[in-house]
């Protein structure tokens, strides 16, 4: 599905040269392994990933620590580990919640591509466009343009939005900077 087209539009940017990074989930347990049961139901099996086992680095912050992202939910935060894969040239950092700092609903954010309920679905899209925005500003990457696969990241220009007019462009500047490089992907 759409992760296999995430990942053909990054290994093409990379044979293309293009400057670029990715943000997603570090899904715990991924996607489910179909069996069926004697009784001929289809029967969902969820693997614990062993992150050792793949080909990722955790990311540090300046003091060599495990960095970690604070992201603002209604009123609490969310606490994001910060990984790492290499896509050819492309670096793609993905977001992880499977921490003991978040409570046990949260903890889940990040566990399953599918599954959970729409609640759940939501705390993905706010984690991935508002954290994969403040994620980019902590590791220092700016760019141009902010491309959305999906509506899933659609909030990353909500906050692009919040943070030009923090830093000083009235709100219908922001609002022409963040229309002019933004693209968006529907499939």
């Amino acid at each position: 599905g759409l992760g296999v087209l995430a990942g053909d539009y990054l290994k093409e940017a990379s044979d293309s040269n293009v400057d670029l990074c990715a943000l997603g989930f570090l899904y715990r347990y991924g996607y489910f392994t179909q069996t069926l049961s004697m009784e001929g139901q289809q029967v969902a099996n969820y693997e614990t990933q062993n992150f050792s086992y793949l080909p990722l680095e955790r990311i540090m912050d300046a003091d060599g620590h495990p960095l970690t992202i604070s992201v603002p939910y209604l009123d609490y935060h969310v606490y994001v580990n910060i990984w790492k894969a290499q896509v050819g040239r492309i670096p793609l950092y993905l977001m992880d919640t499977d921490n003991a700092m978040n409570n046990e609903c949260d903890r889940f954010i990040t566990h399953r591509l599918y599954g959970g309920d729409w609640e759940n679905r939501l705390k993905q899209e706010i984690l991935l466009g508002i954290g994969g925005m403040l994620t980019l500003k902590t590791l220092g990457i700016k760019r141009d343009v902010y491309h959305c696969n999906e509506g899933h990241a659609a909030l990353i220009n909500v906050q692009r939005l919040c943070d030009y007019v923090a830093d000083g462009l009235t709100f219908n500047q922001a609002i022409e900077l963040v229309r002019v490089s933004s693209l968006y992907t529907v499939h």
